[in-house]
């Protein structure tokens, strides 16, 4: 994760993109790498490695950042990391509200979620009910919250399944009071 693409791969023998591809390819299986190890591990395993996965998910903006990445396998990894840690590492989540918030509501809601819009909106789901001050207090976009969310919303289920449907409709039932316009037109 605190790899670069220039730090991985030499632009000298490889493609731009090549290098990009091949930098996602490595903090997606990073993130993987993590996902597995919180839910297959029990508790006193992963207390007794707190500092390092505290370093590895608290305060990184670059990491909650991906869920904005071109790339729709990091994208999942990520909201699949978000998912698992509200279960297994709540607290580290709870110290990062702010980084969550710009980056899946201000930064996600605007970015194509082609190929992960269901897991994006699940993890953005489940955020929302553990830590609704995403859209509230921890907000500080430019555009108001309930605008990423409409934008979101208009480009549809993205190439997803219908569950991306039942997961907006759960989403806006979580919302915090005042995020929604009252004005129905």
């Amino acid at each position: 994760i605190k790899e670069t693409p220039q730090t991985l791969s030499d632009e000298r023998n490889m493609s731009s993109d090549d290098v990009q591809a091949k930098y996602d390819r490595v903090a997606g299986a990073s993130m993987s790498l993590v996902i597995n190890l919180l839910i297959k591990l029990d508790d006193n395993h992963i207390q007794k490695q707190r500092e390092a996965y505290n370093t590895f998910l608290s305060g990184n903006k670059a990491l909650w950042g991906f869920i904005a990445s071109h790339d729709a396998f990091l994208r999942r990894a990520v909201a699949q990391l978000l998912s698992v840690c509200l279960d297994k590492q709540s607290q580290i989540i709870e110290g990062d509200i702010a980084i969550l918030s710009h980056g899946f509501v201000s930064e996600g809601l605007r970015s194509p979620q082609n190929g992960s819009s269901v897991q994006f909106i699940q993890a953005l789901n489940k955020l929302t009910e553990k830590f609704s001050a995403v859209w509230s207090t921890a907000y500080k976009g430019k555009k108001p919250a309930s605008a990423r969310l409409r934008q979101f919303v208009e480009k549809g289920s993205q190439g997803g399944p219908s569950e991306y449907w039942q997961a907006v409709a759960s989403l806006i039932k979580r919302l915090p009071m005042g995020i929604l316009p009252r004005d129905l037109s």
